[in-house]
C-alpha cells in the first residue's frame, strides 16, 4: 500500500476530486490545513494592518503499490493552476483500523 498526501489550494479541489471520482479512486481524506501567519498576505481593514492566513487543502489516499504513480499523476495534472501544488508518495507497511483492533476483556 502507498499512501499519498497532496496539499492544494481550494479552488483546485473541484478538478482533483473530479478526476479522482472519473478514474475510480478509493476514498480520501479532506482537511484544511493552514501555513505560517508569516507566508499569508497582509491585508489591512479599517486601517489596521493584519496577515491572513493561506488555507489549504490536504487529501490523503492510500492505494495499492501499483496504482500509487498514476494516482498522484492524475493529481498532479489537475492541478496545473495551482503552483503551489505539493504531492508526496510514500509507503504503508501495515494498514489497519481501530475497529480491528482485538479488545481483551481484563478482569478486576
Amino acid at each position: 500500500m502507498q499512501k499519498i498526501e497532496a496539499v492544494i489550494g481550494c479552488e483546485t479541489m473541484e478538478q482533483v476530486t473530479g478526476a479522482l471520482v472519473a478514474s475510480g479512486a478509493g476514498s480520501m481524506t479532506v482537511a484544511a490545513v493552514a501555513g505560517l501567519p508569516a507566508a499569508g498576505r497582509e491585508l489591512s481593514y479599517r486601517g489596521v494592518a493584519y496577515r491572513a492566513r493561506d488555507v489549504r487543502l490536504k487529501l490523503e489516499l492510500l492505494v495499492p503499490d501499483r496504482e500509487a504513480a498514476a494516482v498522484a499523476d492524475l493529481i498532479r495534472g489537475a492541478c496545473t493552476t495551482d503552483p503551489r501544488a505539493r504531492i508526496w508518495v510514500g509507503g504503508v507497511a501495515e494498514p489497519a483500523t481501530i475497529a480491528a483492533v482485538r479488545r481483551y476483556d481484563i478482569a478486576v
